[in-house]
């Protein structure tokens, strides 16, 4: 698929970016990827690799480290543990990119529940959860860069 971060990866007009926000992982988490969500997959991946969750989310984050080896990369969590019900992520998938952060040395920003409260319309951030959002990845990269 055309649209998957993984494909996006390698385009050539991306630019040198001096900072990358990674935000994914939520319609994993609504598609109930967590009955497969893979095995933990740092190299040697293959096409199948990166139809499951774990792997393929290493390998964007390895190809990103690879291909902008200057750019600050950070890592989004969004808020919920319950999947679509809560509108945010699965604790597989959260709990997964924590440690796919970690394995790779990237802050991984987990944004807090404020968000289930008023910050959400059909489950998705209204103009409140955008602030919200802005707000808090602000104050993470704030601290992390000294802005």
């Amino acid at each position: 698929d055309k649209r998957a971060f993984c494909a996006r990866l390698t385009r050539t007009d991306m630019g040198s970016p001096e900072v990358i926000l990674i935000f994914g992982g939520t319609n994993d988490s609504w598609h109930n990827t967590d009955d497969d969500i893979g095995s933990y997959k740092y190299e040697g991946w293959v096409y199948e690799d990166l139809q499951k969750f774990r792997p393929a989310f290493a390998y964007m984050i390895a190809t990103l480290k690879k291909n902008f080896p200057n750019a600050y990369i950070y890592n989004i969590t969004n808020s919920g543990r319950n999947g679509m019900s809560e509108g945010g992520l699965t604790a597989a998938v959260a709990d997964s990119m924590a440690e796919i952060c970690k394995h790779y040395g990237i802050m991984n920003i987990v944004l807090s529940s404020t968000l289930d409260d008023g910050g959400k319309t059909s489950r998705h951030p209204n103009l409140k959860g955008m602030q919200i959002i802005y707000s808090q990845v602000y104050a993470a990269l704030k601290k992390d860069l000294g802005l």
